[in-house]
Parts: structure tokens; C-alpha cells; sequence
């Protein structure tokens, strides 16, 4: 799949996304999320505590929406898919090393919500439905290759 492949790699460059969910009363919520990518599977996983409003938003109402900006470039990444709290331990401890090896440079660097009490850590995959990259740098109005999509 090589349309994935690319998003795959916009995803691995640009770990930083706003996730969207939906609260009970239909308000939509906006948390930012480190994420990454594992096995060439069309999927973002992120960590996340249980007691947290995504959290709990993504579990009574698992569709969610992911953002990803990259000023420096001028791209976007837009995409919606299913979340799941992941329970494989072979799956968690991938996702555990991908985002740490992300990290890896920055020796002060912990994840934001290490720093919250909101329960347990809970690792969370969202399965992508649709995804559409969008690169405008150097792009001229029409172009046919601003869009990659899967």
C-alpha cells in the first residue's frame, strides 16, 4: 500500500496530533496526543490515562478524528478512524519502544500525561478509516499530487 506508506511516514516525522472526540452531550473535545506508528498496519497508537475525558470520550464513542500540522512544510494530515484501548502485551511493548525511541534525543523528555493524576496508563489504537495528506509546499492551485489518500 504505498499511499499508506507515505502517510505512514508523515505520521512517523510528525508525532504531535489533536485528537477529536465526541463528549455525552455531542460537544466536540480536543485533546493533543504524542503518537506513532507500528508494522506497517494503518493504525496511531498513543498513551493515555483512563481516567481522562478522551479517555473516557473514546470509549462510549470510539470514532475519533486525528490532526496533524507541520508549519515547516506546509502539510496537514487529516484522518478519522475507530479507537480501542490495546491489551496485547507484544503490541504494547512495541508501542511503548516506538514512542520512546521517538523521544530518544530529548533526555528530559516525558510524555505530558505522566505528569497528570488521572488513573491508570492506557495504551490506544485508532484504526484509520480514511486519511488524507495534503502537501502544499512548492505546489502550484490544481496541482494533482497535493493529495495522498487512503
Amino acid at each position: 500500500m504505498q499511499n499508506y506508506a507515505k502517510i505512514e511516514q508523515y505520521i512517523d516525522q510528525n508525532s504531535l496530533a489533536v485528537l477529536g472526540t465526541t463528549d455525552d452531550d455531542g460537544s466536540p473535545y480536543g485533546a493533543v496526543v504524542n503518537v506513532c506508528t507500528i508494522d506497517d498496519h494503518p493504525a496511531v497508537y498513543f498513551i493515555t490515562k483512563n481516567g481522562t475525558r478522551k479517555y473516557k470520550n473514546l470509549l462510549a464513542r470510539p470514532q475519533v478524528s486525528l490532526t496533524i500540522y507541520n508549519p515547516s512544510d506546509s502539510s496537514t494530515l487529516q484522518a478519522k478512524g475507530q479507537a480501542s484501548q490495546v491489551q496485547d502485551a507484544v503490541t504494547l511493548d512495541k508501542i511503548t519502544t516506538r514512542i520512546t525511541r521517538i523521544h530518544a534525543l530529548a533526555t528530559e523528555w516525558l510524555p505530558p500525561v505522566s505528569k497528570i493524576r488521572a488513573g491508570e496508563y492506557a495504551m490506544v489504537a485508532v484504526e484509520l478509516i480514511e486519511a488524507r495528506l495534503a502537501n502544499y509546499k512548492g505546489k502550484q492551485i490544481g496541482d494533482s499530487d497535493i493529495f495522498t489518500e487512503i
